[in-house]
């Protein structure tokens, strides 16, 4: 038979295996509702609605705290600045690209960083999104407890002995 001199990989390997297969059966189905939701769902004409709609549904939420409210407010306020300065330092990288395109004087390597810099500040974009989320989950004191409290259950009896 197979002997290990860590057990613990063998198990935690199969435990992650596990997961993975449990994660990705819920996937499909909501995957579908989320599908479903986005059809239905109108798309803001622009900024300015999506936060108007933001703040609103922030106003109008029965669930959430005073306080709850006032962090949502300046999380929504701290991540709008910043992705604000960001898409300022997106449009200036932009316009660097079309000129270095038009320039008589054209550098592959200059426009290869370029893209580069727009690829890397779009990815950070879409980070503040999901890190707002996030947080905005913590906030809301949702803070993927579920998945914490099987982690913690399945490490912390091995730290203990």
């Amino acid at each position: 038979m197979f002997k290990s001199r860590h057990p613990f990989r063998i198990i935690a390997l199969a435990f992650a295996a596990l997961m993975m297969g449990w994660l990705t059966s819920g996937c499909s189905s909501n995957g579908k509702k989320v599908d479903k939701e986005l059809a239905q769902e109108r798309a803001p004409k622009n900024r300015a609605e999506l936060r108007e709609t933001s703040s609103h549904l922030i106003d109008e939420a029965v669930n959430v705290t005073p306080d709850q409210k006032m962090r949502l407010y300046a999380l929504q306020l701290k991540v709008r600045n910043e992705i604000d300065e960001a898409n300022e330092e997106s449009l200036k990288l932009k316009s660097l690209v079309v000129k270095n395109l038009i320039s008589p004087d054209y550098h592959e390597t200059k426009n290869r960083v370029l893209k580069s810099r727009i690829k890397k500040l779009e990815g950070k974009k879409v980070n503040l999104v999901l890190d707002a989320v996030d947080e905005a989950n913590k906030i809301l004191g949702r803070e993927t407890a579920r998945n914490n409290r099987i982690l913690y259950d399945f490490i912390e009896p091995r730290a203990i002995r």
